[in-house]
């Protein structure tokens, strides 16, 4: 018993280290998501169990505001209110939390720079929509075509619970691959249609194991996931993400600077005094609040000159912020805190020209995919895939209101825009405001004809 007992534990190790051993990718998806989080690499030595180290979690903050950029950017699908396709799609994103999907999916595109929504049907309901984390998933291409998927695999570990009642760690495997093609009687070839749906579970002796039921049939042209690039990558099924290597290096580089000054700080906050000829002894307590006197004609008290220069620590662990945020294409906000006030919305745009040219890349990307996703639901559904809709799009930056009913008021003047548009731009409703604008016409003259009558009368 002892002998199987131990042979159990030996298969545990075992089992953890294989499958838990991660490719480089994988090893690197991770890293990013510890800097994400604010779990960064230590730049100091921790001596005598003080630790100087300081974090400033810029790649945390570069992530968040690439996704608030881009998602708080997003308005709605313009698809016919009035239709059924219209309807369907609300309810499917309204079953699925449309705002923490759509803002998961575009943190994991920020972070990993691949997206990916798998859609998995329910009898009972719309479908599940599921943010797949891209740390789990394959993508496999043709050879000869990157852009042609023919399988995914979603990988990842799962804890079980064994006859002996102990925990195990298990691998899960779903394998999505597309139906191949055959050759008919007649020696034509059959394209495939279709794809096979296969799901695996390591067994207790360690090998992948089909599960009961599969593989199970997806009869339709596309595959249930919809994957996308957070940014392009030529020659990659993956995109490219807006956390990359070159910028946790330049990370490691704030942090090792602001912990170097911190640790200066602490070792010389207090002035360290020294002395010579004061007497017998090799060491005096004195606190701030004495005097040391000494009969001594030739006593001498001095002070240790700090070292290291705090000024320039500050001004490089700027220019390394700085240069973060301008690799990644990312405007910061601190840099325009002296001219806010000045800054017309044209300046913005000036300002921020490079940060909106790479959302307008991204919006193509992720507007292109949620497209495709309401299409394939449609097809799902039997409805007419062709009123997906597309997604319309807010200004991200805040507007100078002023300034832009100048324009609008130029532009009537003018005659190149009509009230009721610009009504619209403004956000007013045209007919409601027509209506409410005669009403108070009606009043005004009835309240002038009043008047008139009172002055007649001598009131």
């Amino acid at each position: 018993m002892l002998r199987n007992y131990l042979k159990g534990i030996i298969k545990d190790a075992y089992n953890e280290f294989m499958y838990n051993n991660k490719t480089e990718r994988q090893k690197e998806i991770e890293k990013r998501k510890r800097y994400k989080a604010g779990v960064h690499d230590k730049q100091l030595k921790v001596k005598h169990n003080v630790d100087d180290n300081v974090t400033l979690n810029f790649t945390g903050l570069l992530i968040d505001r690439a996704t608030s950029l881009l998602m708080g950017s997003f308005s709605e699908f313009d698809i016919d209110e009035e239709s059924k396709e219209a309807e369907y799609i609300a309810s499917v994103y309204q079953a699925n939390n449309q705002i923490e999907l759509l803002h998961d999916v575009s943190d994991y595109g920020a972070l990993v720079g691949t997206c990916a929504i798998k859609i998995m049907p329910n009898d009972d309901d719309v479908p599940e929509l599921h943010a797949i984390d891209p740390e789990t998933l394959e993508i496999i291409t043709d050879d000869e075509n990157v852009r042609r998927v023919i399988g995914y695999s979603i990988s990842y570990i799962v804890e079980r619970i064994g006859g002996d009642g102990r925990a195990r760690k298990l691998r899960r495997q779903q394998v999505i691959e597309l139906v191949a093609g055959s050759e008919g009687e007649d020696g034509v070839f059959i394209p495939g249609f279709g794809w096979l749906i296969r799901d695996y579970l390591q067994d207790r002796d360690g090998k992948m194991r089909e599960m009961e039921n599969s593989p199970t049939e997806w009869d339709y042209e596309f595959p249930p996931i919809v994957h996308w690039k957070n940014l392009p990558n030529a020659g990659s099924p993956y995109g490219r993400a807006d956390l990359t290597n070159d910028i946790i290096v330049i990370q490691d580089g704030i942090n090792r600077t602001v912990s170097n000054a911190n640790k200066v700080m602490r070792l010389q906050a207090h002035q360290r005094l020294w002395g010579r000829l004061f007497g017998k002894a090799d060491a005096v307590d004195m606190g701030v609040d004495r005097i040391l006197m000494s009969a001594n004609p030739e006593a001498h008290l001095d002070h240790i000159p700090a070292n290291g220069d705090l000024g320039g620590m500050r001004a490089f662990a700027e220019m390394l912020r700085d240069a973060m945020f301008s690799i990644s294409r990312s405007a910061d906000p601190a840099t325009l805190k002296d001219k806010v006030g000045q800054l017309t919305n044209f300046g913005l745009r000036v300002m921020y020209k490079d940060t909106l040219d790479k959302l307008d890349t991204k919006r193509a990307l992720y507007g292109e995919a949620l497209e495709e996703l309401n299409r394939r639901l449609l097809v799902i559904e039997g409805l007419n895939p062709d009123k997906a809709g597309e997604v319309v799009w807010k200004n991200p930056l805040p507007e100078n209101e002023k300034e832009e009913s100048d324009i609008l008021i130029q532009d009537m003047d003018a005659k190149l825009v009509s009230r009721q548009t610009a009504q619209s731009l403004r956000g007013y409703d045209s007919e409601k405001e027509k209506e409410r604008i005669a009403e108070e016409s009606v009043t005004d003259q009835n309240i002038g004809g009043a008047i008139i009558d009172n002055f007649l009368k001598g009131n």
